[in-house]
């Protein structure tokens, strides 16, 4: 599966982080964008397994942890708990 596909399964289930687009305005409800995932995955902000990832990274699983914006102030780690979120999602049945 690639990257991008696998962030689209997360944002499905708003299982990334907020949108960064207007900090001042976070929300919960205010889910990134397609768009602003892309930027992300374009920018290196996106680690799996400590491996920058970009759109067309395959993704291997198991994965034990995500992190957003590693060097960042908003730096975001998601580790087993937070993705057995999606462990029930058709398109990742199985890979958990």
């Amino acid at each position: 599966m690639k990257a991008l596909a696998f962030m689209d399964i997360l944002r499905e289930k708003h299982a990334i982080p907020w949108s960064t687009e207007d900090p001042t305005n976070a929300t919960p409800d205010k889910m990134a964008s397609r768009s602003e995932v892309k930027r992300w995955l374009k920018m290196g902000a996106v680690r799996i397994d400590g491996i920058k990832v970009g759109m067309d990274t395959e993704i291997h699983f198991p994965i034990s942890n995500i992190i957003f914006f590693a060097n960042g102030a908003q730096r975001t780690t998601m580790g087993p708990f937070e993705l057995c979120r999606i462990e029930n999602c058709k398109e990742c049945l199985g890979i958990w």
